[in-house]
């Protein structure tokens, strides 16, 4: 319920940027979703709002890792609706980030420790990207992030981490420690064919990528 005071305000903003903006598609870039293919006009209203933001975020991770391959995957940013089916996810609006990062060990190694490298490494730069368009991601339309991040090793590895916009901030505004941050957010991950499940990640202190 809480939702619909959020409705006319996206749907407003979204009308905005639209005129002014001309046509308002998503060209010229390959991680950003495009309108036509959200099926919800409100989910078309977020992106739409979001649009700049997105665009910025794809840059500055170009700029961040300019050697190493770091990247949006297709499609990888977008808007999602959560559902209240899972427990510890709260149903509402996020932003999605699906990124491909290296792997961080060698083979053989341990799934785990290399899962909490890779949580380590990428977590801390990529939230700081959300605060690059500090106003929109942190405005009352969306609830927080899913950022997907995917490895190769000896198979591809997945992690998908659901962070609430409210502890995002205590993070960046230095609150919260990155292991705290994780901690209160869902944390899922997928080793090759196999699913995981919710998993911990521990020890986690900003490294260098």
């Amino acid at each position: 319920m809480h939702k619909i005071r959020y409705y006319c305000t996206c749907a407003f903003t979204g009308i905005i940027l639209i005129s002014c903006a001309g046509t308002g598609e998503f060209t010229g870039s390959r991680a950003i979703k495009s309108l036509d293919k959200y099926e919800s006009p409100l989910l078309r209203d977020i992106a739409q709002m979001l649009y700049p933001g997105f665009r910025e975020m794809e840059e500055a991770l170009d700029q961040q890792f300019p050697d190493r391959d770091v990247r949006f995957r297709k499609e990888g940013l977008e808007i999602l609706e959560m559902s209240s089916g899972t427990p510890g996810i709260e149903q509402g609006y996020y932003a999605g980030l699906a990124i491909t990062t290296p792997a961080t060990f060698a083979v053989p190694y341990d799934f785990l420790e290399e899962a909490q490298r890779i949580g380590a490494t990428y977590f801390p730069p990529i939230l700081k990207l959300m605060s690059l368009d500090w106003n929109t991601v942190f405005s009352s339309s969306l609830d927080g992030i899913v950022l997907d991040i995917v490895w190769e090793n000896d198979t591809t590895n997945r992690l998908r981490v659901i962070f609430d916009n409210q502890n995002i901030e205590a993070y960046l505004n230095a609150r919260m420690t990155l292991q705290e941050l994780v901690d209160k957010s869902w944390v899922e991950a997928w080793h090759g064919e196999e699913s995981l499940g919710r998993i911990e990640l521990n020890n986690l202190r900003p490294q260098s990528a």
